[in-house]
């Protein structure tokens, strides 16, 4: 299948920094990153971007003693009911995936020390010295909140950093602004842009029952893609198939500012 030109569509640009890559919940292994890394590559040349891939999944599965205690059962019972909702109006079927998602949304949100262990994956990477700016965010899915929250932590803690671009695929950060908004237990019902990000760009793809617009948070861009056939939308982001997404989003923005 022909998707588009090869990488050297894109002329005369300098390097475009660094690049990390973040997964989201599932059942991620090392390396996971090197087909999106492969796509992206496509319309790019390899010596003019750094990639830094984002592992935390070894984390989660930490033994971190949890019990089914009543937040818990709060916080999984409204999230559940805002995706069903979701899923619902947008006819996009049953997702039974959804429920054993869901627990691990709550998980994250209710243990501290899980969260700061998976937080401390990404933000040890973006504070060393040598990294190569400019620098940028690709997160998908659960990615997007451990990104969204360790930045909100660099601004509490008042860390001298900058984020040139973060992109979010498929994020759920609408769905934790809708519970925070019932419950009033987090940061992010007023969640909105922060202050150390120059630029903010969200996608979500039609039919993703987990990906939506963040047009609360005040995103820079906030873009509705159709889905690839016979892949599963949530997952449809970084696929070769995907030339809107490669090179008309990441690529072209990345290199925008150079060209």
């Amino acid at each position: 299948m022909n998707i588009g030109f090869p990488y050297f569509e894109i002329k005369n640009i300098m390097n475009v920094g660094t690049l990390f890559l973040i997964h989201g919940i599932g059942d991620q292994k090392p390396g996971y990153s090197k087909e999106w890394q492969e796509n992206i590559l496509f319309y790019l040349k390899p010596n003019k971007i750094n990639f830094v891939e984002i592992y935390w999944q070894d984390v989660f599965k930490k033994e971190y003693v949890t019990g089914k205690t009543p937040l818990q059962s709060k916080l999984y019972n409204t999230l559940f009911d805002i995706l069903t909702r979701k899923v619902i109006n947008e006819k996009i079927g049953l997702v039974e995936f959804l429920k054993e998602v869901i627990l691990d949304f709550v998980l994250y949100l209710t243990n501290r020390n899980l969260q700061k262990d998976i937080k401390d994956c990404l933000k040890k990477p973006l504070l060393q010295n040598n990294i190569k700016k400019p620098l940028s965010i690709i997160a998908h899915s659960w990615g997007s909140v451990i990104t969204y929250d360790a930045l909100f932590d660099f601004l509490k803690e008042e860390k001298d950093f900058s984020l040139d671009t973060l992109f979010t695929f498929g994020s759920p950060l609408w769905l934790l602004k809708q519970m925070d908004n019932i419950l009033s237990l987090f940061h992010y019902s007023g969640a909105k842009k922060l202050s150390n990000t120059r630029r903010w760009l969200n996608v979500y793809a039609k039919e993703d029952p987990i990906g939506a617009s963040l047009k609360s948070f005040d995103v820079d861009s906030d873009t509705k893609v159709p889905p690839i056939p016979n892949i599963p939308p949530h997952i449809s982001y970084f696929v070769k198939e995907n030339r809107y997404v490669l090179k008309n989003i990441i690529i072209d923005s990345l290199t925008h500012r150079l060209t």
